[in-house]
Formats: C-alpha cells, structure tokens, sequence
C-alpha cells in the first residue's frame, strides 16, 4: 500500500502500468474507504428508492433491508432493519431519515460455519474435511444422533451449533476485529487469541495497559493516517512472479525503494523495515 500525500503524486501513480520489470495495476482500496453499518426501527411504509435517494445525500453508496424467518408463514420477510454502505472510512455516528435520526451500529457478518465438518471459516461445497455429526462429533450424519451431545470443535457438551461455543465466540470476535478496525483476518485473530490469554475469565474485562497491546501494522497506519486533511490510498498488485529473495520483508523492502524513487520522497528505512516484522 502507497500513501500518496499530494495530487502531483496520485496522479503519478494512477497512470503507473510498469515498475521496474514488473507490471502493476494500481487502484484505490475500497476496504479502507468504506463502511457497513445498521440502523434499527425504519418503517416498513418507506419504499427502498425513497430511502435511498433521502440516504446518498449522506454518504450511503447502497442499502439493503434485511430480512427474519417468520415461524408463521415459513418464509422470510423484511425486517425493520437496514444495511446501510458508506463511501467513508469512518461509521457516521447517526443518519436523519425524515426528521427521526437512526443511531448507526458497525454490522458484523455473523461466522460461515461448515454443515459438513462444522468448522468455521468455509462452507460445505468448499470442505474437504471428513464428515463430522453436529450433535455428537463423531464421524457420521446429524440425523436422528441420540449420543451424547459433544462439540466437534471444542469438546464442550453441546451441540456443534451453539452459540455458546467458546469457538463459535472466538470466531465472532475475530470477525468484529475485522470489520471494526479494517484489518486481515490473519492479524485479526493474533489480537483476539493474546487477548484472550490476558484476560482468560469470559465476560471480565479487564485494563491491558496500552504497552501491552497488539496494534496491528493496518490499524497504527490508518489511524497516523486519519490526522492529514487529505490522503490518498493505492495498492499496488504485481501480476508476475517476483524475484526470489530471502524474506517477505525484503521483497516488500525492494518494491518499496522503486515506489518512493519514482516519487522523490526519503523515508527512514529502517523504521519501517522494524515495524514490517510485526506481520512476519
């Protein structure tokens, strides 16, 4: 990812298509420049179109009316709640529809679990793992288990699908982390496991000292980020092998002295290569 801190070096690097023997797209990542969020208690009497004409005037790129499973009809109807998608990297804290202001909460996916193994993280047509029972966690189909119930991925005497699952927990926090502070799911489940360690008591919170946190590369970079008035934001992808070196850092080290030549700016190398170990 490239900072670009002026137009004079955006506009440089839109137009890149070559770096040095590699060929790059360059592109702004929406990742960091968008948002989800939900707002609760929207009438079912207001049509989307109006909705979203009253709602783009306030950064919402799209929306989405979400729907429940009615037990009376057996199907599934639209709720009052709405997904709302900002063009900003920042959640508004309130939207008006109307004169009513909606207070905006950060949605968080709920975790995609497996039917096949019960893992998380994939679905069934993807699974290559054996066939676990939901109930038991033997290797057998769910139907009509009178076994004890034992999780298959805890262990706990519960069925595989409940919510109470200390795994099932995990991965929900891993996936707030995410959404919450635009980071991968790799950094985001390193946070959520030390963190856990820290503080083993469920539902206790206690205060980590700051010194003890981990602040992932993602997270301190947008938040440096956040004090200039403008910033740009690139990715550059490279479309061929590159070169064999001896790590990831100074393959990203290589990458990063072409970028900063062409753009006549000087860095403190050695900063940044000692802030590159923290996702190694």
């Amino acid at each position: 990812m490239v900072v670009c801190f002026d137009k004079h070096q955006f506009n440089q690097l839109s137009k890149l298509k070559q770096l040095g023997q590699w060929t790059v797209n360059v592109f702004q990542p929406k990742s960091l420049n968008t948002t989800i969020g939900c707002i609760y208690n929207v009438s079912l009497d207001i049509d989307e179109t109006d909705l979203q004409e009253i709602l783009e005037k306030q950064q919402v790129s799209r929306l989405q009316r979400l729907t429940y499973y009615d037990k009376n009809t057996k199907t599934r109807v639209p709720s009052k709640t709405l997904k709302l998608f900002f063009n900003t990297a920042e959640l508004p804290p309130r939207v008006l529809i109307g004169f009513k202001s909606h207070k905006t909460k950060l949605f968080v996916p709920k975790p995609t679990q497996c039917f096949k193994c019960q893992g998380f993280g994939h679905m069934q047509r993807e699974c290559r793992n054996s066939v676990k029972c939901v109930r038991c966690g033997e290797d057998h189909k769910d139907r009509e288990c009178k076994i004890k119930a034992k999780c298959a991925n805890c262990n706990g005497d519960h069925p595989a699908t409940s919510k109470d699952c200390p795994k099932k927990i995990e991965n929900e926090k891993i996936l707030k982390q995410v959404c919450k502070e635009k980071c991968s799911v790799k950094e985001a489940r390193t946070h959520v496991l030390k963190e856990s360690k820290q503080n083993p008591l469920q539902g206790k919170k206690e205060n980590i000292p700051k010194e003890h946190e981990k602040i992932s590369l993602t997270k301190g970079l947008f938040q440096q980020l956040t004090e200039f008035d403008n910033f740009i934001l690139l990715s550059i992808m490279t479309t061929i092998q590159v070169p064999t070196l001896p790590d990831n850092v100074q393959k990203v080290s290589v990458v990063a002295n072409m970028v900063l030549e062409l753009l006549g700016v000087h860095v403190n190398q050695e900063y940044i290569l000692d802030k590159l170990t923290l996702i190694n």
